[in-house]
């Protein structure tokens, strides 16, 4: 299922300096470039590999030869899947100290969904948000948030916002249709 009332929105301002710390963190988290030390060939020489290299000659000690190091640029090939309880139990209140602060766990939940949509678009991974909630056993509702070949922007972030609690928490089903979406990724390596 995908929400027809959604309309797009922008990042809730009350989430914009926690979205832009870890948009940061997670931008660092991007393919980048790593120096192979010990390498046959190279961009240049290994200081350290060829010390070792002219110790083992000089005691009479063989050694192969790896004398250079390399900069080779580190691919993330991650998936990963976010699957979230839209049931009816999430429309229960999350109490605090101050009573200003209270909020429902369905508010919670939406603004979890933000913070980590936000987190994984900058590390530039593959992801994708889905929600449920069920009638019965056969019956069982999966909402698609966002899905794997779907661009994060403002539509996402409008159905996220529209997310609202309802029926019963029948996770069986919704985690083996999540799985068999997140198996069909052709990632490296996936996480749910």
């Amino acid at each position: 299922m995908q929400s027809r009332n959604a309309e797009a929105s922008d990042l809730p301002a009350h989430l914009q300096t926690t979205a832009r710390r870890l948009r940061r963190q997670f931008e660092m988290l991007t393919n980048r470039s790593v120096r192979l030390r010990s390498q046959y060939d190279g961009d240049e020489l290994d200081i350290d590999a060829y010390l070792q290299h002219r110790t083992a000659l000089a005691t009479g000690k063989g050694d192969d030869g790896r004398l250079y190091s390399q900069k080779r640029r580190l691919q993330r090939d991650m998936s990963c899947l976010l699957l979230a309880d839209l049931s009816l139990s999430t429309d229960a209140w999350v109490g605090t100290q101050n009573a200003e602060d209270d909020c429902q766990v369905i508010d919670v939940i939406r603004d979890s969904l933000y913070l980590f949509s936000e987190s994984l678009h900058a590390s530039e991974d593959q992801f994708a948000i889905h929600g449920f909630s069920s009638r019965r056993r056969e019956h069982v509702r999966f909402n698609c948030l966002k899905d794997f070949g779907e661009t994060y922007n403002d539509t996402v972030r409008g159905r996220i916002a529209d997310i609202s609690p309802g029926f019963y928490t029948r996770m069986g089903a919704a985690i083996r249709h999540a799985s068999a979406l997140l198996a069909k990724q052709p990632a490296e390596k996936s996480c749910f």
